[in-house]
């Protein structure tokens, strides 16, 4: 008699694989629902995904913009780094001329390409006879790529004073607003009480959902420690070393209570963020946001800096902050106008 057929006829026995089968079904009731919750709250957002450009491998017009834009910040930065330095990103220079130029080919002008193209007439600017004698077979190329783009104005990168770039700090809002701008450039130590009164300004006045406050803000005034943070997030390289401290912010899963509020430290992290700049701003303290997009290596070694920061927090953003010098140069980076980013119904 086989062992299928002993089983049943004898209702005290059960066969092996039927047990396994209703001890796994006993052992995973308590995981169903979550996991079924889960993949359904997610399954608009996965269905947007595989439309994306960077998931379909097919760029858009859209998408080709974000890159021209990426890389145009890149050497915007450059152009205003507090030691700036002569022939510098020559590959991604000429990658960001052949982008442009295969944009207007393909979409036309944009008011972002040109301002591409701008910053890559302030870079041939920059240097003089002496300075394209160092790396001639690069400048022979860029000088070909340069002619072949629209004849636009040199981008301007914006020199100012600390007195003239905060003098709006107190002013009405919209001139507030409008007088904030990211900035690489610290000089000196920053007071402690300073950072604490912008960081309890823009606490108490971030709106929040159901007024969980999902977000926590980490003040890391240790050099070592922000150097190594630094180099981890990868986004700070020319001026990262002047930053006199580095605000690290978080949002805390422990306060959503489904899938459907998956984004939602996301976006309590944003608005945070936002109002955290202002509030900066408006404490005269020079800062610049730095993302934390980190893939699990990265993200377990930035924790691992942060003493007591539990897992249920997620990494949001950080800030560079310090007292600003006496003049410096800001990063002109043009905004989108209204007509691309607002519709009415």
């Amino acid at each position: 008699m086989s062992l299928r057929q002993l089983c049943q006829s004898n209702p005290i026995l059960i066969h092996p694989y039927r047990l396994a089968r209703a001890v796994k079904h006993v052992l995973m009731a308590p995981l169903r629902l979550p996991v079924c919750l889960a993949f359904s709250v997610t399954r608009p957002d996965r269905a947007r995904l595989r439309r994306a450009a960077w998931v379909r491998r097919r760029p858009s017009r859209e998408s080709a913009l974000a890159d021209i834009v990426m890389n145009y910040h890149v050497l915007e930065k450059g152009l205003t780094m507090p030691a700036r330095r002569k022939n510098f990103g020559h590959a991604a220079i000429l990658q960001l001329a052949a982008k442009a130029g295969q944009f207007l080919k393909t979409y036309g002008e944009a008011p972002q390409v040109l301002h591409a193209i701008g910053c890559l007439r302030a870079y041939d600017a920059l240097h003089d006879h002496a300075d394209r004698a160092a790396d001639p077979t690069f400048w022979s190329a860029f000088d070909d790529a340069l002619a072949r783009l629209p004849q636009t104005p040199p981008a301007t990168q914006p020199h100012t004073t600390r007195e003239a770039f905060f003098a709006a700090s107190q002013a009405p809002f919209e001139a507030f607003a409008r007088s904030r701008h990211t900035l690489r450039h610290y000089a000196g130590p920053l007071p402690i009480e300073r950072v604490r009164a912008a960081v309890a300004l823009a606490v108490d006045t971030a709106p929040s959902a159901c007024n969980r406050q999902f977000t926590r803000v980490r003040c890391v005034s240790d050099h070592a420690v922000i150097a190594k943070l630094l180099e981890i997030q990868g986004g700070s390289r020319g001026f990262g070393h002047l930053a006199d401290k580095l605000l690290v912010i978080t949002a805390d899963l422990d306060d959503a209570f489904s899938g459907g509020e998956r984004n939602e430290p996301y976006v309590e992290g944003g608005i945070l963020l936002m109002n955290l700049a202002y509030a900066l701003h408006c404490h005269r303290i020079a800062h610049c946001i730095l993302n934390c997009f980190f893939d699990t290596p990265r993200d377990n070694a930035f924790r691992a800096l942060l003493p007591g920061l539990p897992q249920t927090e997620l990494l949001i953003a950080a800030i560079a902050c310090g007292e600003a010098p006496a003049e410096f140069d800001v990063a002109a980076s043009p905004r989108r106008p209204l007509s691309e980013v607002y519709a009415e119904l």
